[in-house]
């Protein structure tokens, strides 16, 4: 059967001389694994991290790879590809989606036009170096595991239960300050203007950013910091 849908490329494998698998997350059908036949001839340069395209392809019961046909790119990247701390950015994001989004065929067109939106802008706007706290913030919502706040100056951030609250964690975890806990907590209260606007350091960004990771680890199987993280930390301002 033939479809038509929209698509973030999350990783591409080269399959035989000419061809590729392309795991990719859709708008309508969530992540899909797809075989694209001659497509280093035909595009495969141009194929990068969560590219925005437009898609067609057939799809059988019995095949376990639906077989892609068409691949346009709905979105030109203008500034992401020559400025290397958007470049960075990302790889970092494309990362942390490959590892989160594991199962296949499950719609969730919310969180899809809420990345396509978010990349454009990404693509447009200046520079903003809290962009990846913001992403790694707001992208709980979507997974289903983003913390309650249940004071308004908590001592504890309790990442197995997800909860900032004055009940220390029954589970050993990451060693956080007072300080750190209560200015995460008001971080995921915040909007994205005033998270983006912090006046955060290199070396706090570094630390929240790690401390984040870690908190997805209690709540993605398997999930570890991704490689990129080392090529982000080096453009943090």
């Amino acid at each position: 059967m033939k479809h038509n849908d929209r698509a973030l490329l999350l990783r591409k494998i080269n399959y035989g001389e000419s061809s590729l698998v392309l795991r990719m997350f859709c708008q309508h059908r969530g992540v899909k694994s797809f075989l694209f036949k001659g497509a280093k001839k035909k595009r495969g340069q141009s194929l990068i991290p969560l590219s925005l395209l437009d898609i067609t392809y057939f799809e059988r019961n019995e095949v376990q790879l639906a077989q892609l046909t068409e691949a346009s790119h709905a979105l030109i990247w203008s500034d992401s590809l020559f400025d290397p701390r958007k470049s960075a950015v990302l790889f970092f994001v494309c990362d942390v989606l490959q590892a989160c989004l594991k199962e296949e065929n499950i719609p969730n067109e919310e969180f899809f036009l809420f990345l396509s939106a978010e990349l454009l802008e990404l693509d447009k706007a200046p520079f903003q170096a809290n962009y990846p706290l913001y992403f790694l913030m707001v992208m709980t919502r979507f997974l289903g595991f983003e913390p309650a706040v249940d004071l308004e100056s908590p001592h504890y951030f309790d990442m197995h239960e997800g909860v900032f609250s004055n009940q220390a964690p029954r589970i050993f975890q990451l060693d956080l300050s007072k300080d750190e806990v209560q200015e995460l907590a008001n971080c995921f209260m915040s909007s994205k203007d005033q998270i983006l606007s912090k006046p955060y350091n290199r070396a706090i960004r570094q630390r929240f950013t790690r401390i984040l990771l870690d908190f997805y680890s209690y709540h993605i199987s398997g999930f570890s910091a991704p490689k990129s993280l080392k090529i982000l930390e080096e453009v943090f301002d």
